[in-house]
């Protein structure tokens, strides 16, 4: 057995050095002996030298076993890792749709690029939606549908009326499905009965009230949240977007898919602050199967107008559309993403942090998001490690 290659020693002021496995999540902390012992793994000769079956090192070394942090002597984790890959993007047995059910909205956000025109789903678009779920069966068994907009609930009628198609489509092939929506604030006047079914929504809503009827998680950016200091609830769920609208997308969305933690020193403080105050901080380092959706041959955009993008940055984009090529993989529109190689660059077969980063964004330049991660890697580790002990792991 040997150390996995994907092991980080983290040191806190005051406190135990622990060792963390960025791929299982494993976390182990290590006194005077352990890291003695430690130590001696990572080399190949002493490593021999050792003796596995002292009381000491045989429990540490089970410790180590069990949380996925040693690893046979011939194991390529790297080729592991691609092969997990290569099974999680073509597993045919599930889906998973974002779909834009409107362009309306009450923000009156500046530089929206939803002002006009102003539209609900089209007709297009829902037989869009019900010809991709049902070109999956009988295979699918798992659909995760997302509602984007604009602010869904000004179309909540559409989505009910598709609703019920898509469940009776359910009962008939027999797969699992679930709902979250991605909105401003919650409407008043809305009833949160209508919710039923709503795995979570994600709302941009300045005032941070939710609602019991669905579990929420709150978009922000770190101006909103930086003079709150002690009074969030604990529990309470954040997640950091630029909060500003691009060219093609609501302020809602965009930034939604950035997985590289691209933090100042200032913001790295700031949820540190939040995490030792209790609340969950929802795009913090994680392992992932595929950098992004984008890259993903089973996950789609599609827009109000029923065109289908692959990538959040082509919303909106006629010549992206990839609707009358979705069995073609050498398109134009999808060969991109489909030929999609975290190992591409041959600093990503040795990264350390693969399993969290995959890759990187392949709509940006390349080792842009490579040179986010290794800017704050140390100060992500330990934020990593303080999540993992706050939720009991």
């Amino acid at each position: 057995m040997k150390p996995s290659k994907y092991n980080h020693l983290v040191r806190r002021r005051g406190r135990l050095p622990v060792l963390y496995n960025c791929r299982s999540r494993g976390l182990c902390e290590l006194d005077a002996a352990r890291g003695a012992i430690y130590n001696g793994l990572q080399i190949p000769i002493t490593r021999n030298l050792m003796n596995p079956k002292d009381p000491v090192m045989e429990r540490f070394l089970d410790e180590l076993r069990g949380r996925r942090m040693l690893v046979e002597e011939a194991c390529d984790e790297s080729a592991e890792l691609q092969l997990e890959r290569d099974l999680h993007r073509h597993d045919r047995s599930r889906l998973d749709l974002a779909l834009q059910l409107t362009t309306r909205c009450q923000a009156g956000c500046a530089d929206c690029p939803c002002n006009e025109p102003r539209a609900d789903l089209s007709d297009a678009a829902r037989r869009r939606v019900l010809g991709l779920i049902a070109g999956r069966t009988p295979s699918l068994k798992r659909l995760r549908l997302t509602l984007w907009g604009g602010d869904p609930f000004l179309a909540w009628p559409a989505w009910r009326a598709l609703e019920r198609e898509i469940a009776a489509l359910s009962r008939q092939h027999g797969f699992d499905w679930s709902c979250r929506v991605i909105a401003g604030a919650l409407p008043r006047e809305f009833d949160h009965g209508r919710l039923a079914g709503i795995e979570r929504l994600l709302l941009n809503d300045p005032s941070f009230a939710g609602t019991a009827a669905a579990p929420v998680t709150f978009l922000t950016g770190f101006q909103r949240v930086a003079g709150r200091h002690g009074r969030f609830a604990a529990g309470t769920s954040l997640r950091f977007i630029p909060d500003r609208p691009s060219a093609a997308l609501c302020r809602n969305v965009n930034g939604l898919c950035q997985t590289v933690p691209d933090y100042t020193d200032e913001e790295l403080d700031i949820v540190r602050r939040l995490m030792m105050e209790g609340v969950a901080v929802a795009n913090l380092p994680a392992p992932r199967r595929t950098a992004c959706r984008a890259v993903d041959p089973q996950s789609f955009i599609v827009d109000a107008a029923g065109r289908v993008h692959k990538c959040w940055n082509d919303v909106g984009k006629q010549e992206t559309d990839c609707a009358a090529a979705l069995d073609d993989p050498f398109s134009p529109q999808l060969f991109r993403w489909m030929s999609w190689d975290p190992m591409r660059h041959p600093h990503c077969r040795t990264c350390n942090i693969l399993p969290w980063c995959q890759g990187g964004c392949i709509a940006k330049p390349d080792n842009e998001d490579c040179g986010h991660w290794r800017f704050a890697l140390r100060e992500l580790l330990k934020l990593a490690v303080m999540d993992q002990e706050k939720r009991g792991e």
